[in-house]
């Protein structure tokens, strides 16, 4: 961290207020806004206040300040600090007044870090399954994903609701362990019985359980959500079987009736509208949908894990066991799969006998739907923790820190799900993209191959990858090359003599992408919705498109700030009326996707929507013409690009490394982040 009142000048700090160096070899200067101390955020011991005097305080002196203002002298910390304990109704500050004392502050609470729940099953020596066996490793599969270290981070939330889309969980009474856990659920199944054996009715339990279970309270299970509380939406009867209006029905209750997130553990063969339909529905209220992948052992797609926007889940074996951390034999796989989660002999929640709660236990259970929980649940603690994030947030969130075990890329897009490193830091970093196909890295974005020799056709724009690990690059023709964990997607051929593209941007789950050309055609490739093109007379050129982050919409932009908007991307504003310096060369959305900004060749920068102005190159002499932006992952902050590689910092977007003093085979044409 810079101290407060420095700039930053490619690497050198000066005064504020003094005239920085002149700029050399493409370095460019980043404003750096004066830090403020932050607040504590900790958790208080009630009643405790540490004490701090202006020399060093015998237990006399100790004694008398605390008596002051009603309380008693702790725990002595140094000669001159220590502890002072004061009834519940007495305000703190009182001791402020008192002679000799200079400072004072909350005594806090800190714990053990790999938070270990007191739960029979997460010490294993006591949790046996419905046969008696034990059950192996203390729910080995929540360790695998890092709970320890997550709960560290965030233990959830009461006002963080997943609905589950499943077999009936019952409510009266529910099972010991989901005791408080449970919402006034609904139901969508006119007969829950079923004709041939009842083999599925625990398994919305299961799922519930994973999700909810009462954690650290002696009994059963952890369950990874902790705090998080369950919404029961029956779709599917007893033999584990439901209809397309049943579950869509009760997709569309769930989404109205102020769920978060929806988990469905549930798959059919084909995509049904109707199905399909709620779901966007769902999703455009905001809602975070995951399902389960299926257990076919096969590549074919299964809905509603393959709908636009929904997080499809994978199985991985046991963890610790030879190839667990990697695609279970039976778990369905492929480019369309977002990221898997431990799904073997997973421990869960029993309800035996009915609704009979002395015999409710654990059980062991196996299937990409006892995967799927674990992701939802993991999406409700980044909820818990920050609650500003939207559904496509915490969406990228887990994307961008899954781990890349085997299979990552070809049997699933992410990587493996990882709680611990979801509820912390996100790697930040950029790329540069040159028009030979070279590529330059910085930070936490990792190199995975450029074009460079690939071609006479100019690359022309970048695109990254959700997981941060891969990226697309984009020739005029049309061409779109795929690095690193950005998977190689069709792409419709190029019409003879059909204007040059001049833009690319991903879908938000890195399954598919958009090329725009000058004329404003769009070509959708992938799982990238077609969603129209700009079919009218344009004043100016097409020249970049940007993706709303639910990957079900996208602007284009004209070189004199027109805007055009297509599926979910709301129109904001535009300068298409506004006299401009220099022509616009760029866009990029929001994290919100509520808004965007337009970069102009100077590096001007205008703003719509939830689009905060952070600065502009627009005053400054450059070397070279601004051609590309970036935002930060937090929306708070955006990083430009000149032809030269020389970058500008603005707002929380940290200086990672520029290419001021490379020379370049040719220029830069675009950025893109992680």
């Amino acid at each position: 961290m810079l101290a407060a009142g420095l700039a930053l000048l490619g690497g050198t700090a000066v005064p504020a207020g003094a005239s920085p160096p002149p700029a050399e070899h493409g370095l460019r200067q980043v404003a750096i806004a004066p830090a403020e101390p932050a607040p504590s955020a900790g958790e208080e011991v009630p009643g405790a206040v540490v004490v701090q005097t202006g020399g060093p305080a015998g237990a006399a002196a100790r004694t008398a300040i605390a008596e002051a203002a009603g309380g008693e002298p702790g725990q002595v910390v140094a000669p001159d600090t220590f502890v002072v304990h004061l009834p519940a109704e007495t305000d703190p500050q009182v001791l402020g007044g008192v002679d000799g004392v200079v400072a004072l502050h909350p005594e806090l609470v800190y714990r053990a870090a790999d938070t270990e729940p007191g739960d029979t099953c997460w010490r294993s020596s006591d949790c046996v399954d419905e046969r008696g066996r034990p059950a192996v490793g203390g729910q080995v599969e929540l360790r695998s994903v890092g709970a320890p270290q997550a709960w560290d981070r965030s233990r959830g939330s009461a006002d963080v609701v997943v609905a589950v889309l499943d077999t009936r969980i019952e409510t009266e009474p529910p099972h010991r362990d989901l005791v408080g856990k449970l919402l006034p659920g609904a139901s969508f199944v006119a007969d829950p019985t079923c004709r041939g054996p009842a083999t599925a009715r625990g398994h919305g339990t299961i799922a519930a359980g994973l999700i909810a279970a009462r954690t650290d309270n002696g009994t059963d299970v952890a369950g990874l959500g902790w705090d998080t509380r369950v919404l029961p939406v029956e779709v599917l009867d007893d033999c584990g079987a439901g209809t397309t209006s049943g579950v869509a029905a009760g997709v569309r209750w769930a989404a109205d009736a102020g769920a978060d997130i929806l988990n469905l553990s549930l798959t059919g063969g084909g995509r049904d509208p109707a199905l399909s339909s709620a779901v966007a529905y769902a999703r455009s209220k905001g809602v975070l949908v995951v399902a389960a992948a299926g257990n076919q052992g096969g590549t074919n797609e299964v809905f509603p894990a393959a709908d636009l926007g929904v997080v499809a889940v994978a199985a991985t074996g046991v963890p610790g066991s030879p190839g667990g951390d990697r695609i279970a034999p039976f778990s369905n796989r492929g480019p369309w799969v977002d990221v898997a989660a431990p799904g073997t002999e997973v421990v869960g929640l029993r309800r035996g006998g009915g609704s009979t709660t002395a015999q409710d236990g654990t059980t062991r259970a196996t299937g990409t739907s006892f995967a799927a929980p674990l992701v939802a649940a993991t999406a409700a603690l980044v909820m818990a923790q920050d609650p500003a994030l939207t559904a496509e947030q915490v969406v990228a969130r887990l994307a961008q820190t899954a781990a890349p075990v085997p299979g990552t890329g070809e049997h699933f897009l992410w990587g493996r799900l990882d709680a611990a490193a979801a509820l912390g830091p996100l790697p930040v970093g950029y790329r540069l993209a040159a028009a030979d196909g070279g590529l330059f890295s910085f930070g936490d974005a990792p190199f995975a191959g450029s074009a460079v020799g690939a071609g006479v056709v100019p690359v022309i724009d970048a695109a990254h990858h959700v997981s941060g690990r891969g990226y697309w690059l984009a020739r005029a023709d049309g061409r779109v090359e795929a690095f690193g964990s950005a998977p190689p997607v069709p792409a419709p051929a190029a019409e003879r003599g059909a204007a040059p593209v001049v833009g690319i941007a991903a879908t938000n789950g890195g399954d598919g992408h958009w090329t725009v050309t000058s004329t404003g055609r769009v070509a959708a490739s992938g799982k990238a919705p077609p969603l129209g093109s700009a079919d009218v007379a344009l004043r100016r050129p097409i020249v970049d498109l940007a993706a709303s982050p639910r990957g079900d919409g996208y602007w284009l932009v004209a070189g004199d700030g027109g805007v055009f908007s297509f599926g979910s991307a709301a129109f904001h504003g535009s300068t298409g009326a506004t006299r401009l310096n220099q022509p616009i060369v760029g866009m990029a959305a929001t994290p919100s996707g509520a808004g965007y900004w337009l970069l102009a060749r100077d590096g001007g920068i205008f703003s719509f929507g939830d689009a905060d102005f952070f600065g502009s190159t627009g005053s400054m002499p450059l070397n070279q013409p601004v051609v590309g932006m970036s935002p930060t992952p937090s929306g708070q902050g955006y990083w430009l690009v000149a032809a030269d590689g020389g970058i500008f910092a603005f707002g929380d977007a940290a200086f990672l490394g520029s290419l001021g003093g490379v020379r370049l085979n040719q220029p830069i044409v675009a950025m893109t982040g992680r």
